[in-house]
């Protein structure tokens, strides 16, 4: 068995809230396949962060966004 396994690491975000983040390994870095978002879902995605602390990248990418996720939890409307 000597296929690409996607890697992935988990984030916690606030409280019971946690972002599965999948990825590949590229010769140019990190490529970033998928965003899972505990108790929903988030829009697939896919996008490449190349250099030094690539997790501390994606983290950042996380905490910027999620002001948009917290509206989606609760009521819909």
């Amino acid at each position: 068995m000597g296929s690409n396994s996607p890697n992935s690491f988990v984030y916690n975000l606030t409280g019971r809230k946690m972002v599965t983040v999948n990825y590949n390994n590229s010769d140019d870095g990190l490529e970033v396949t998928r965003m899972r978002l505990t108790g929903g879902s988030f829009r697939a995605m896919i996008f490449l962060i190349s250099g030094p602390r690539i997790k501390e990248r994606v983290v950042k990418f996380i905490a910027s966004t999620s002001r948009l996720w917290k509206g989606h939890s609760g009521s819909s409307g």
